[in-house]
């Protein structure tokens, strides 16, 4: 039977709440053997619902039920010296330590790197923090780690929900735990990266990872709107190009998009070319940008009378990006999701049988380790304990993975900048970058892909983005642009994720570009698309024709809807995938509409699980010599996100109502107007000693003594007029001091930080997050760098982003080694266009 793809690898959670939790789930679901420490009373996502048919319980809770999948489980009191000893025993036989919380919590616990380390010289300890685990006191910590504050402090929420119109709506938080989801998956990657590092030079290390960092790298444009120009993003401002957005049509809402000038010419086709198509108001896509409100309802007035399921199918059987806003039932019952056997049934006791989301991956060699329920509490306490003490110890029983056969040709290392160690360890010989002479064959493109291969960049790997004229990478035709002169070279976008990277220019309709390619995959040994299904066969380019090339390359492939299923062949981008994976069905003010969620989220979502697949693959080739293909369905990818909403339709009836700032189970949470012009603060309460402190902080002390209030059910009853009190009390103090007077008592709070504050911020500052190398076209512009800092290998960005077909002439001599007058005979021919 084939095992997964990281089989016999040994990782102990520590994790409170998301983040942890679905990196290790992830990682037990691809093969590891996870072991989940819990302290005598569960872990926080036990109490929280949704629970069948109200059944709340320490064994029914759904976010548990999900998040705890393929581990098994064990209680320690880490507040006890008992308990801290069980934990270095247990940690003496891992691989990987995985830990997420405040960081006086982990420190009491033992679970930053130094109490580890002692038990096991080769033990990697991720820990998941708000700011970082040396992160200085003020407005973004301490306290407790909640996501709403954590999204104030990234810059995310400032956009959200983007193109607002009613300045008076406050800042609006996506439905569910994103920004904790997103920072599990880069935990994920920052994991197997310190693997790859430890499998080639024997030592573990501390990969300290920040939320804040973690958010600030998937802002799309949003930061680098005021690095090129001093522009401020925000959830008032407008769209990058248009049609974008919304339409009411006979039985709902359908979501349309038209992203290159061929997307706009097939809709306007299938609009019947109205007259008013000609206006200059929508002469290009930046300028429908400005006009998008218009231009909307011109389009909603030419569909009215139709239906969003036939005029959905009809506009992508013409190739035009949209998409329906989807609800937990149609998910559920989507034949799509079905075919490609998305969903998995699992059994539990004590809660039943529920349906899960499934593989975010289909790999060709490794299968995703299936329907394995979450513990019930302590469940293999003893079990897993006499095991690990048996293995403590014994040599050579770690997974340490050789290097596979036909490893591709070893490139010379390149320049690095220095990045301080998180705990000040001083290099060792473990400095190397952990993917040093890994080549990758970049052929993808917009935000995606590229969001992939840059975190194999940041890891060490050699990427070769090629590129051609006669498909120029939309992004570089997409703002900002510096100084607003419209330059394929000037694009922020394309400069912001395409980091660490090389330029190859080639012409694939050419015959000897072909054949370029093909030579260029056999000196690789990842290859990476984001075309549409069957795209990379017709381009001669698919995997049975690459594996022959190269036997133990890995192919992933992140097409939208993954390489089958009957809708395999539609179009999408990052924007669409909000309203096809429920999110913007969830999100929205309370009476009002489904809403966006500020950034084009499926696009940042699935390049990060595409590299989290991608080392995996890896690790398991390292390990076995063997490589495989990897059909990533981006969809797919993000259906995991909107978990609670699923769970909360199937154990209740019905989806959880959108509920603006709220939190689903606890209160008060919230976002509220400050002192000053569009200020805001957000409060996340979520125990009862926290609502007591925020209670007496505000002035309120017969709110903290009424002892209605004393009970979460209690609390959520009497929202309104919580919040009404607390926002009578921010509005009299600046962001910053209701940040800190809440934060002071215990309250978890965050200042909602605008795109400009994040740029400057010193948090991201002293952790040299910050990249400014200079380009050749735009200079030293600050873009967002990496955000997890290993302590015993010196990440850092190593080169701008290329300007178009940079390295051609480099790639074509160094990699594959042609002469001077192959190259000019190329060029002269058109192979290089």
């Amino acid at each position: 039977m084939a095992t997964g793809a990281l089989e016999g690898l040994r990782v102990l959670e520590c994790g409170d709440f998301v983040a942890a939790p679905y990196a290790a789930t992830i990682l037990g679901h691809l093969g590891a053997d996870v072991v989940k420490v819990e302290p005598p009373e569960g872990d926080s996502n036990r109490r929280r619902g949704p629970y069948p048919d109200g059944r709340a319980g320490i064994e029914t809770g759904g976010l548990h039920l999900y998040l705890d999948q393929a581990k098994r489980g064990i209680v320690l009191d880490l507040d006890t010296d008992a308990g801290r000893a069980a934990l270095r025993r247990l940690a003496a036989a891992a691989d990987i330590l995985l830990a997420s919380g405040p960081v006086e919590t982990l420190q009491r616990h033992g679970l930053t790197y130094d109490a580890p380390r002692d038990a096991n010289p080769s033990l990697i300890v991720v820990t998941v923090t708000p700011s970082g685990i040396d992160a200085p006191a003020g407005p973004t910590g301490p306290g407790p780690m909640r996501e709403l504050c954590d999204l104030a402090a990234s810059g995310w929420l400032s956009m959200s929900p983007g193109a607002l119109e009613d300045a008076d709506l406050p800042p609006l938080k996506p439905f569910g735990q994103q920004a904790h989801f997103q920072s599990g998956i880069q935990a994920a990657i920052a994991a197997l990266g310190a693997l790859a590092a430890r499998d080639t030079h024997g030592a573990g290390q501390h990969v300290d990872l920040s939320v804040q960092a973690a958010i600030a790298s998937e802002m799309e444009s949003g930061l680098t709107h005021y690095t090129y120009n001093g522009r401020v993003a925000s959830r008032l401002g407008t769209r990058i190009f248009g049609p974008w957005g919304m339409v009411q049509l006979a039985d709902g809402i359908l979501f349309v998009l038209t992203v290159t000038e061929d997307d706009w010419a097939r809709l306007l086709a299938f609009l019947g070319n109205p007259d008013w198509a000609g206006s200059p108001l929508f002469a290009d896509r930046l300028v429908r940008a400005e006009n998008n409100d218009a231009l909307l309802s011109l389009i909603e007035a030419e569909l009215a009378g139709r239906t969003v399921h036939d005029t959905y199918v009809a506009l992508q059987k013409m190739r035009i990006p949209s998409a329906p806003i989807s609800e937990m039932k149609n998910l559920l019952d989507h034949p799509h999701l079905k075919a490609r056997g998305f969903w998995e049934d699992s059994d539990h006791p004590v809660a039943g049988r529920w349906t899960f989301p499934g593989a975010q991956w289909k790999f060709s060699a490794t299968p995703w380790q299936a329907d394995r329920r979450a513990p019930l509490l302590g469940e293999h306490t003893d079990e897993v304990m006499q095991e690990w003490d048996v293995r403590r110890g014994q040599a050579g029983e770690r997974s340490t993975i050789a290097a596979g056969a036909g490893a591709a040709p070893r490139v010379a290392a390149l320049p690095r900048q220095r990045q301080p160690a998180p705990d000040s360890q001083p290099a060792t010989s473990n400095s190397r970058l952990p993917l040093a002479g890994v080549r990758v064959a970049d052929f993808t493109w917009v935000w995606a892909g590229p969001m992939a291969t840059m975190q194999l960049a940041h890891l060490g790997a050699d990427v070769i983005k090629v590129e051609s004229s006669g498909r120029l990478d939309t992004v570089r035709a997409t703002p900002p642009f510096w100084e607003g002169v419209r330059n394929p070279d000037r694009s922020a976008y394309f400069n912001q994720y395409n980091q660490g990277k090389r330029a190859l220019r080639l012409n694939l309709k050419h015959p000897a570009a072909k054949e370029l390619a093909y030579e260029l995959v056999r000196r690789s040994d990842i290859v990476v698309d984001n075309f549409s299904a069957g795209a990379m066969e017709r381009m001669g380019l698919g995997y049975d024709t690459l594996r022959r090339i190269k036997p133990d390359i890995i192919q992933m492939s992140m097409a939208s809807h993954g390489q089958t299923g009957p809708i395999a062949g539609y179009v999408a981008y990052g924007p669409t995938q909000v309203p096809m994976m429920g999110l913007a069905a969830l999100t929205g003010y309370p009476g009002g509409g489904p809403r966006e969620v500020g950034l084009s989220y499926g696009d940042p979502n699935a390049g990060l699980h595409a590299a989290c697949a991608i080392l995996a693959a890896l690790a398991h080739r390292r390990r076995t010599g063997e490589g495989q293909s990897i059909d990533m369905s981006q969809w797919e990818a993000a259906l995991p996100l909107v978990v609670e909403g699923l769970l909360t339709y199937q154990m209740t009836g019905a989806p959880p109502p959108r509920m603006g700032n709220r939190d689903q189970f606890e209160a008060p949470q919230g976002v509220f107007r400050c002192r000053g012009d569009d200020e805001w603060v957000a409060v996340s309460c979520w125990s009862d000693d926290e609502w007591h402190n925020l209670a007496r902080a505000i002035g309120r002390s017969d709110l903290a003594d009424d002892p209605a209030l004393a009970t979460r059910a209690g609390r959520k009853t009497r929202e309104a007029e919580m919040e009404t009190a607390i926002a009578a009390w921010t509005v009299d103090h600046t962001r910053d001091e209701a940040a800190r007077a809440l934060q002071a008592a215990g309250v978890a709070a965050a200042a909602v930080a605008r795109t400009s504050e994040v740029v400057t911020d010193p948090v991201l500052a002293a952790r040299d997050f910050w990249v400014e190398l200079p380009h050749p076209e735009v200079g030293a512009r600050r873009h967002a760098g990496i955000p997890w800092r290993f302590s015993a290998t010196p990440l850092a960005v190593r080169r701008p982003a290329p300007t178009f077909g940079q390295h051609t002439d480099e790639v074509l001599g160094e990699v594959l080694e042609l002469s001077d007058a192959q190259i000019s005979r190329l060029r002269e021919e058109g192979a290089l266009e």
